[in-house]
């Protein structure tokens, strides 16, 4: 994936969500924004929690897309496919850099 220009969804297995839960459905839905490089799916394991996704695109347009389709309730709403109940941030590199692929800190 390009650094930078990744977005991080969340809530992903949350009731109405369970759908996105496939990473082909999520670049599917994603793919409006731009075109995508990776989606990587870190399915939850424990009762209660949810999972979350990275979106990779091509380019930084591709992101500030995505991050306002998000921005409102209203603008992700719209989106429809049960995209308004994810949480969608920017990738932060420090973070992710020092993350774990287990998803524990280095």
């Amino acid at each position: 994936a390009t650094p930078g220009f990744e977005v991080h969804g969340g809530g992903i297995g949350a009731p109405g969500t369970e759908h996105l839960e496939d990473e082909a459905v999520l670049e599917e839905m994603f793919a409006q924004f731009g075109p995508i490089v990776a989606v990587t799916l870190r399915r939850r394991r424990k009762a209660g929690k949810v999972s979350w996704a990275l979106i990779a695109f091509e380019s930084a347009d591709a992101v500030t897309a995505a991050l306002e389709a998000f921005k409102t309730d209203e603008g992700s709403a719209a989106l429809g496919h049960g995209l308004r109940k994810l949480v969608v941030r920017r990738v932060d590199a420090e973070q992710a850099a020092a993350t774990t692929p287990e998803g524990g800190n280095v």
